[in-house]
């Protein structure tokens, strides 16, 4: 049951993950706007990061999902303070 509910509130990622997970997402933001003769491969992102391929998805699902869970809560944030 514990494990269950677990599940249903999200993956919980210490606090080095974290940063792993930014930077794996910014790695990726910033390679979308490189030429494509200069941007890097999947492989070299995960290599750079020294994490897997599953994990590197996973990451960046953690930080596009916290990265816009901020935001709202900025928005918000702004709305009541006016």
């Amino acid at each position: 049951m514990l494990l269950k509910n677990m599940r249903s509130v999200g993956r919980i990622l210490p606090d080095n993950a974290k940063k792993t997970a930014y930077a794996a997402w910014h790695l990726t933001e910033e390679n979308k706007k490189r030429p494509n003769e200069q941007k890097l491969s999947i492989l070299a992102i995960i290599k750079t990061l020294q994490i897997s391929r599953a994990t590197y998805y996973r990451y960046l699902d953690f930080a596009k999902n916290s990265l816009i869970e901020m935001s709202a809560k900025e928005v918000w944030k702004n709305k009541m303070n006016k």
